[in-house]
């Protein structure tokens, strides 16, 4: 039998394991921060147009921004993506632009 192990840096009771914190800098958590603002901040305009009438088909992704932004923000250049409905925020964070997105809806 084979045991499985999940990677694991916050455990169940809300604390850490500092040995395995991601060593990131200042800017790459403003600009994974910016990511999840920018994400949730989108949806949250489409959704309101799309309930207006003002474009026709929306799938929102609150609440999965950081699925969206951590995936992407750990890739490497080269790696495929194919972002699907739920996922605007990893064609933002590989520079799908923002305006081609919202003429996409």
């Amino acid at each position: 039998m084979v045991e499985e192990t999940v990677f694991q840096v916050i455990h169940d009771d809300g604390g850490f394991d500092p040995t395995r914190e991601p060593k990131l800098s200042n800017d790459d958590l403003k600009k994974i921060y910016r990511g999840l603002v920018q994400v949730r901040t989108i949806d949250t305009r489409m959704l309101s147009l799309q309930r207006q009438g003002r474009i026709g088909f929306y799938v929102p992704s609150s609440g999965e921004e950081a699925v969206q932004i951590g995936s992407a923000a750990a890739m490497n250049p080269e790696d495929w993506v194919f972002p699907a409905y739920r996922e605007p925020g990893v064609g933002l964070w590989r520079g799908f632009p923002l305006v081609t997105y919202v003429n996409q809806m």
